[in-house]
């Protein structure tokens, strides 16, 4: 119910609006004083958990956030903020495409998220984990190569020091994504 309140506030407000609407046909209808209070009370609480949804910045808010950023930051070839978003220990995948990287046989022109499939939490706080299931498409230059590539992207974030890092990532066919 909380991450209703706090990740789909819109929902809130069409349910809380709804219930104002009634409490307030009601009260026409009846005249009676209970009506008009219970619309005014229903207007307020949504009013308040709605401005709560929207004040809040969730955990899965903030990692959908981090992962369009660095998204943008593969598009704009920001090699500096995309190695810091790199756990200090990653998998042979991600030390191969840091390393890349790092020789500039990259370029980018194009790196855009098409559909976020899944967020999946697990962990502790203190060692909290995420995988993000995501159809990508990325465009550039490998090496002397002209690229064009949708993939399919599992990738597994570790957060640290309320920062969430790339541990690792596995790559697929795109409709990998949509299959069960």
């Amino acid at each position: 119910m909380l991450d209703m309140v706090l990740e789909k506030p819109w929902i809130v407000g069409i349910l809380g609006g709804v219930a104002t609407v009634a409490a307030a046909i009601w009260w026409l209808n009846s005249g009676r004083r209970e009506a008009i209070v219970v619309s005014i009370l229903a207007l307020c609480l949504t009013l308040g958990l709605v401005g709560i949804g929207v004040w809040i910045e969730t955990e899965q808010e903030a990692l959908r956030s981090m992962v369009y950023q660095t998204a943008n930051d593969l598009q704009n070839n920001r090699k500096t903020e995309i190695l810091a978003a790199i756990y200090e220990s990653p998998s042979d995948a991600v030390t191969e495409a840091k390393a890349l990287l790092n020789e500039r046989v990259y370029s980018f022109e194009v790196a855009s998220i098409k559909k976020i499939h899944s967020i999946e939490f697990s962990g502790p706080a203190s060692a909290r984990r995420a995988i993000v299931k995501m159809n990508v498409f990325v465009e550039g230059t490998f090496g002397s190569h002209k690229i064009k590539v949708p993939q399919f992207v599992e990738v597994t974030l570790y957060r640290v020091n309320d920062r969430w890092l790339v541990y690792d990532f596995i790559r697929d066919q795109p409709f990998a994504g949509f299959q069960n």
